[in-house]
């Protein structure tokens, strides 16, 4: 809601109180769409948003790009409190199609899918893992660079990823006191190269006046 209103009328002689609540609602969708050109072509955007589908505050994401040489699709579902759990139940169905055949001699596809979770481990411990796999396929001529041709083929990549997040902000929207540890590490499970990622931030949080806040990010 946008604002809820609570009005309340005593009656002293029968010593009753009657509450009337006047609530104001607001959009919980968006529908976007946008254009543009320039000198690496044209693109053309559409999206729709939703963050209280049904009702009962899962948030819907779709997105598509298309491009002169590109075509991607995004589909992104997140249940903030999965059957009364607490943990909220992330997913999201990805397809990008590149084709670059006539300039540089090579056509990519990729489709995927993503899984997770996240809740609270322990007292401002946040743990989140995920699960995500990829397929894709390569395809080369004549006209390819030497890399890309040594690229030729399909790929299926495996990997799982998880997250650390110690959270002291003192509200996770515009916060002005605080500190916030995260770090995360993808594991490949399936996968070419073998490679892990490990990334760690750290966020400090000041305020030096009523209407100033310090903010500082450390990698």
């Amino acid at each position: 809601f946008k604002s809820v209103k609570p009005v309340i009328e005593e009656n002293l002689v029968n010593k009753t109180k009657i509450i009337n609540i006047e609530v104001e609602e607001k959009p919980t969708g968006e529908i976007y769409a946008g254009a543009g050109t320039g000198t690496s072509g044209s693109s053309l955007t559409f999206g729709i948003k939703e963050n209280n589908f049904l009702g009962q505050g899962k948030r819907i994401d779709t997105n598509f790009l298309i491009s002169d040489t590109s075509i991607q699709g995004i589909f992104s579902l997140t249940n903030p409190n999965f059957r009364n759990s607490n943990k909220s139940l992330n997913t999201s169905i990805e397809s990008t199609k590149t084709d670059m055949m006539s300039k540089f001699g090579y056509e990519s596809n990729k489709t995927g899918f993503t899984v997770g979770t996240s809740f609270e481990q322990a007292e401002n411990l946040f743990f989140s893992p995920s699960f995500s796999t990829y397929y894709e396929t390569l395809d080369t001529s004549s006209k390819a660079s030497t890399a890309k041709k040594k690229q030729d083929g399909s790929y299926l990549d495996s990997n799982f990823s998880y997250g650390l997040t110690l959270n002291k902000l003192n509200q996770n929207f515009q916060p002005s006191e605080g500190s916030r540890n995260k770090f995360s590490q993808n594991i490949p499970i399936l996968s070419d190269d073998w490679a892990f990622a490990n990334t760690y931030t750290f966020s400090k949080y000041l305020r030096l006046g009523k209407d100033s806040i310090f903010s500082r990010i450390t990698l």
